[in-house]
């Protein structure tokens, strides 16, 4: 997990400027102006430390997986929508990779520290949109994950998750 000292370097380098606002239907978003970008945080994340990281990592993955400014808008062709929820489902998915590192995941199975998809939301103090998007990344993969030499972590019917262990 980063520092706060490494998130502003991180964000200096990036030309990334964090603004937390009192914001009205939304937790946030992502902006650029061709020079600076910019992500604007709603104030009452603050409280919710899991729901504050998962939203400024899927702010990020704005950042590193769009080109442009992707927002809705009231009226959408069928086709703007579908781009505009690509875009969302790119950011998720960075998200869900960049605060839950696979080999971090796998390791936690094989210290018996997630037992349910809670225990994950704990463990890596995310929402469980980023557990869920993190597992689904996964399994575009492949649907079986080795935790060590007896055990398998089986992602073949998710939500639902499996630790299989071989009787050797």
């Amino acid at each position: 997990m980063l520092t706060a000292i490494q998130y502003g370097v991180y964000l200096k380098i990036h030309n990334l400027m964090i603004y937390l606002l009192s914001l009205l239907f939304i937790e946030g978003f992502y902006y650029s102006d061709g020079n600076m970008n910019y992500i604007a945080l709603s104030e009452s994340l603050v409280t919710d430390p899991a729901l504050f990281r998962s939203i400024f990592a899927e702010e990020l993955g704005h950042y590193f997986t769009s080109i442009g400014n992707q927002a809705p808008v009231k009226f959408m062709t069928y086709s703007e929508r579908v781009e505009y929820d690509r875009t969302e489902l790119r950011a998720i998915r960075w998200a869900s990779n960049f605060l839950i590192k696979t080999d971090s995941l796998l390791e936690a199975f094989r210290n018996d520290c997630i037992k349910h998809m809670s225990d994950m939301q704990d463990y890596f103090n995310v929402t469980e949109a980023i557990a869920t998007e993190k597992l689904n990344s996964m399994v575009a993969v492949k649907l079986h994950w080795h935790i060590d030499e007896h055990n398998m972590l089986v992602l073949t019917n998710l939500p639902n998750v499996w630790v299989y262990t071989s009787i050797d």
